[in-house]
């Protein structure tokens, strides 16, 4: 529903004379109604309706998707809409979209096409759009080669998520708890939660940083501020762990296939083996150490309003950090809903490559566990029908995986790095060097090994790294 909005009636009767209309009680925006009254035509027949259109003023939430308007495509126009989205949430808009990517006018950045499409994928509504031009495209193949296989990879992480996101926006429907918060919905004494405009919650298990400006050319990396607050986060695809003792914020960096996504201690997010939308499919639930949690997986028939007289299914769950044990609970609800069986994937992830134990309905199973170092995950994959109970347990003490060796984790930043190759060398040493202080290093090269403001984000980079 587009180009109907506003309370300006000449397009009905001229004004009076004195410029008012003819019948003041004409100040309904006619873009409010037209919506209410297709949403009430679409689910006549017990469709669950579904409706896109433009914003019509507050209580308008009750209706579409809304539309936020024709944007430019440029970094200030993507620097714009993080904040915008999440701050829609407090006059309860919380299904809102963009035109991901841009939909007239700037410029030709396949840096910026990868960044908005990321912030896309965090987004309430991934919606790509653009003008009728062939310079706007927003096709994977438009890209090279490189860009092409990355936003490939994130439109499918899109669709992976769908359980996840099928739930919260079931907790918003439910619980008037939107997808996207901003950070002082959980901290509203925390002055860092409302300095941090751009940075938000994604549900109820992570917290999403975007990155809104351009690649460094010394570090080919993206950065954002990001304010961790106290407690444990993992890097939702690498499984590096922050700490954050009374909270912090610090410069993060990521090459262009990464974003900063975090997951709190001990949080779970069930996702789909396969990028495919199926009913039913099978499951990966990424599941993160470090504290006790419970997350109730929603699913329902996909369409009409039978979910209204509980036809849905919710399967509870849990992590027992204690324990050391994650488990998946006998489905509640219209079983039919679900297959006799499905695949199940667990992912720890930050975690080290122990020994892993199953049980299915009490009774001790067979598991065969593959170890990924490069994001330290540990995935265990089981078959469960809606009934059953599976049980698994990581066995061992040092269970949370640290981060590695710091030189190791510095030297593809500097072997990235667009700088002279002897100041390279000078920074390892400082780096490799036990007898140094931590303060003391990054004193050294701040000011001794790279002292030019050129240098600032690999500096950045570089501590970021020696400090979580």
């Amino acid at each position: 529903m587009d180009w109907q909005q506003g309370k300006r009636y000449g397009w009905i009767h001229e004004p009076n004379v004195d410029g008012k209309l003819q019948d003041e009680r004409e100040v309904l925006d006619p873009l409010w109604m037209l919506n209410h009254l297709h949403i009430a035509d679409i689910q006549r027949n017990g469709k669950r309706p579904m409706f896109f259109s433009r914003f019509s003023g507050i209580g308008s939430q009750r209706y579409p998707v809304g539309f936020s308007g024709d944007t430019y495509s440029t970094w200030d126009a993507l620097d714009f809409q993080p904040e915008f989205t999440a701050t829609a949430s407090n006059v309860g808009y919380s299904w809102w979209s963009h035109d991901i990517g841009g939909h007239m006018g700037g410029y030709t950045d396949e840096d910026l096409q990868i960044r908005w499409l990321q912030l896309g994928v965090f987004s309430p509504i991934n919606r790509l759009h653009s003008s009728p031009n062939e310079y706007l495209r927003k096709e994977p193949w438009c890209y090279s080669e490189k860009s092409e296989a990355i936003v490939k990879e994130a439109l499918r992480l899109r669709h992976r998520l769908f359980p996840y996101l099928y739930t919260m926006n079931y907790r918003n429907h439910a619980e008037l708890q939107p997808l996207v918060q901003p950070m002082y919905y959980a901290y509203p004494m925390q002055s860092a939660a409302y300095e941090r405009k751009n940075q938000f919650f994604f549900g109820s298990e992570l917290m999403v940083a975007p990155i809104t400006s351009p690649t460094n050319p010394i570090t080919q990396m993206g950065s954002t501020k990001v304010w961790f607050p106290k407690g444990e986060w993992f890097d939702f695809f690498s499984g590096a762990r922050y700490i954050s003792a009374h909270g912090k914020t610090l410069s993060v960096h990521r090459a262009s296939d990464s974003y900063p996504v975090f997951a709190k201690a001990g949080a779970i997010v069930p996702m789909q083996n396969s990028y495919l939308l199926e009913a039913g499919a099978d499951l990966e639930i990424a599941v993160f150490p470090g504290a006790d949690n419970s997350f109730t997986l929603y699913e329902d028939g996909g369409d009409g309003s039978e979910y209204k007289n509980g036809v849905c299914v919710k399967t509870e769950l849990s992590l027992d950090w204690a324990g050391k044990t994650f488990t998946m609970h006998p489905a509640n609800g219209d079983l039919s809903l679900l297959p006799e069986t499905r695949n199940v994937t667990v992912v720890f992830r930050g975690v080290n490559n122990v020994e892993v134990s199953a049980c299915k309905n009490g009774t001790a199973v067979k598991t065969d566990a593959e170890y990924d170092a490069a994001t330290k995950s540990l995935k265990v994959t089981f078959t469960v029908a809606p009934t059953d109970t599976v049980a698994v347990t990581l066995v061992g003490a040092d269970v949370i995986a640290d981060n590695g060796d710091v030189v190791e984790r510095c030297i593809p930043i500097l072997r990235r790095a667009r700088v002279d190759i002897g100041l390279k060398q000078k920074v390892t040493q400082v780096i490799q060097n036990e007898d140094m202080k931590l303060w003391r290093k990054m004193h050294d090269i701040y000011f001794a090994v790279l002292n030019s403001p050129d240098h600032t984000a690999l500096v950045d980079a570089l501590v970021e790294q020696m400090t979580i």
